[in-house]
């Protein structure tokens, strides 16, 4: 039966059996609340209920009752019972995980077991189940679809689709809840394999790879997860990356590089915490002042575009930039170094690699990544 004792301004929602003495009971709350037991009083509708044998249902508690926990002033704990009664709550919270892993765990075979699944699927699922992580990247033969029982693993933190031949996600895939890393990379998916309800339960996506695919679009759930930190989107077909990208303000990394991008929105300007951005081999032939925001942002990679200049808001407002690759791309050294803050770069990117070469990292051949293209940067 379920008892909710409401102690200063906390309530604690209990779960308890009907025969648990009140003796019991205290000795639960001593646990969470850090009042001893023998110094507890407990309240019911004006009554003090007494008798430390007396058990939950013989002194008429109900289910759904509400308690009131008044302590005396001897109640405080001792330094030592602060400490063992943090030992007993952390115990308590683990035995906790350990039943609701195990819930899932079962879950998750039953569900295998009804749905017909291989009985060698069923084995790994019992292992997905125990670790948090779905292992499915480059099955033989490559799977076309998901399996629908691997989406009952609610537990699943790590999940890996890699390598295969999916060219849809199932909408199911958002009840994988407590997600923080997704693979996506080397399939067949388009936008419109995406539907709704896929990826935007995802709330606690960090890291997501949907690179070497056939998107032509970046998927609108993609923009509403709001802890993504690194976003892979290259080796597809994107012509532009929407506005709404301003929403990712947890995102530390974009990879946009191998697409068909003709220009980068000004809205990326928002993603103030950016620290990587890779736009290689696209049709880029200006850069958005607004880029001059992304404060954080150390390395730009924009090789294989068509730029023949860079904003002076770059140079001036990107203060941690100290990698800049501009290879195979129109613009000149001259030009660049006649750009306005290209010194304050470049004193930056003198101090990075002073630094490689101290710690003996060696360089490239051919001269520094930071270069407007690969001929004039090996005259430095």
């Amino acid at each position: 039966m379920k008892l909710t004792v409401s102690h200063g301004k906390a309530n604690h929602e209990l779960d308890v059996s009907p025969n648990t003495t009140l003796h019991a009971l205290k000795q639960l709350l001593e646990a969470l609340t850090g009042a001893l037991a023998r110094s507890q009083k407990l309240i019911c509708k004006g009554r003090v209920l007494g008798g430390g044998d007396l058990t939950v249902i013989g002194a008429k508690l109900k289910d759904g009752a509400k308690l009131m926990l008044l302590t005396s002033g001897s109640g405080a704990l001792t330094q030592g019972q602060a400490a063992a009664a943090q030992v007993q709550r952390e115990k308590a919270a683990a035995a906790r995980r350990r039943a609701s892993e195990a819930l899932a765990q079962r879950a998750s075979q039953q569900a295998m077991a009804s749905s017909g699944a291989p009985a060698m699927l069923q084995a790994r699922a019992a292992v997905w189940a125990k670790t948090g992580v779905i292992a499915l990247r480059g099955e033989q033969p490559p799977l076309s679809q998901l399996p629908p029982a691997a989406m009952t693993i609610t537990s699943t933190r790590v999940a890996d689709f890699g390598n295969n031949a999916l060219e849809a996600l199932p909408a199911a895939l958002g009840s994988l809840a407590a997600l923080q890393r997704l693979r996506l990379s080397q399939n067949r998916l388009t936008v419109a394999g995406m539907p709704t309800g896929a990826l935007a339960p995802l709330q606690h996506l960090v890291v997501l790879a949907l690179d070497h695919n056939r998107l032509d679009a970046l998927p609108v759930e993609v923009c509403a997860l709001p802890r993504l930190q690194r976003l892979d989107v290259s080796a597809n077909a994107l012509a532009t990356l929407p506005a709404a990208v301003s929403q990712l303000t947890s995102l530390r990394a974009l990879v946009a590089g191998q697409n068909r991008l003709t220009a980068l929105p000004p809205e990326l300007g928002a993603c103030t915490l950016l620290q990587e951005l890779d736009a290689r081999q696209n049709r880029l032939s200006e850069l958005p002042a607004a880029l001059g925001r992304l404060t954080h942002l150390q390395e730009l990679l924009l090789d294989d575009n068509r730029l023949a200049a860079v904003p002076a808001a770059l140079l001036q407002g990107c203060a941690a930039l100290a990698t800049l690759s501009l290879h195979s791309n129109p613009i000149t050294m001259e030009a660049l170094r006649a750009s306005e803050g290209f010194q304050d770069f470049d004193a930056r990117r003198c101090q990075k690699h002073d630094k490689q070469m101290t710690m003996r990292v060696m360089a490239p051949q051919g001269g520094f990544d930071e270069g407007a293209d690969a001929v004039d940067w090996q005259r430095w």
